[in-house]
């Protein structure tokens, strides 16, 4: 797993034991969700996007957006495969009302292609590419949303515990890191992450998890942001004027139980970790059309 430094982060723990899956065909219309429905699917080649509906109709606008996507994109990658069906599925998504439980989460495979903002009335435009066997005519897409529960805080003790969305997490190990070798490629993370703090973790009842980076908080329960030269937490971005930094603290290495965090902060001067929690709801949109019924007219 390689997690990018960051300055806050919150851990997202989705809870097996509470996930319900949703099915639906083409939209999903539910008070405490996103609008969220099948816009089309793609054939994307050189020549650029040929898009239909679920009906297999032509969507001309469709396919120019997202070759327009394509032309514009330089570092967009469509990672076309031999000997399969590739196929792009779009959605078309709203920002979820203030009211709304669960917020989008994103496609379950992970293999997004692009999105635009500001597609047709203001809705949000997304595709991913789709894996499928040459001979297959549907396909199901499932999308996770979330829903944020009450943060929990694991005090910064060795033996310290606390269950978090479906783990139980203590407290291993905290202190100064060894001392590693300068190569040219290591040189960066010695000199800035000089500390560490391990991280057990037990499943409980089959959970499943997902885990990045924690919020460190200080004695005063405050979000520490900004450290010193000397790893101590300090009150503003005035620190830097002196030698110190914003905070870095990221996993380094995850070895089963244990995950391993480097930090520029001493960890002494951390009274808790901070960790959100999410449980996550399945919508698996079913009998999405692979191919099109015709190639003339348009929606």
């Amino acid at each position: 797993m390689v997690v990018a430094m960051t300055q806050l982060a919150a851990v997202y723990l989705a809870q097996a034991g509470d996930e319900t899956t949703i099915r639906v065909r083409e939209v999903l219309d539910m008070p405490e969700f996103p609008l969220v429905h099948v816009a089309g699917v793609c054939d994307i080649t050189a020549d650029g996007a040929t898009c239909w509906d679920n009906q297999g109709r032509p969507f001309k606008s469709l396919g120019e957006r997202i070759t327009a996507y394509y032309l514009t994109q330089n570092f967009a990658s469509l990672a076309i495969r031999p000997g399969v069906k590739n196929r792009w599925v779009a959605f078309e998504r709203t920002d979820p009302a203030p009211d709304a439980t669960y917020r989008y989460g994103g496609f379950e495979f992970g293999n997004t292609g692009g999105y635009v903002n500001g597609w047709r009335s203001g809705m949000t435009l997304e595709w991913a590419r789709l894996d499928m066997l040459k001979e297959d005519t549907t396909a199901q897409v499932a999308i996770n949303f979330n829903r944020e529960l009450s943060p929990v805080k694991l005090a910064m003790k060795k033996g310290a515990s606390a269950d978090v969305g479906g783990l139980k997490l203590t407290v291993a190990d905290f202190g100064r890191a060894a001392k590693q070798k300068l190569t040219e490629r290591n040189t960066f993370r010695s000199e800035i992450f000089k500390y560490f703090v391990s991280i057990k973790r037990t499943e409980l009842a089959g959970a499943e998890q997902s885990f990045t980076t924690p919020i460190p908080l200080d004695k005063t329960s405050k979000a520490i942001q900004w450290v010193s030269e000397n790893g101590k937490p300090a009150a503003s971005a005035s620190v830097m004027t002196t030698g110190g930094m914003p905070l870095q603290f990221s996993i380094s290495t995850v070895s089963a139980p244990e995950v391993r965090f480097s930090t520029n902060v001493d960890p002494s001067c951390i009274a808790e970790l901070q960790f959100g929690q999410y449980q996550r709801r399945k919508v698996i949109f079913e009998n999405i059309r692979l191919d099109p019924i015709s190639s003339t007219g348009d929606r």
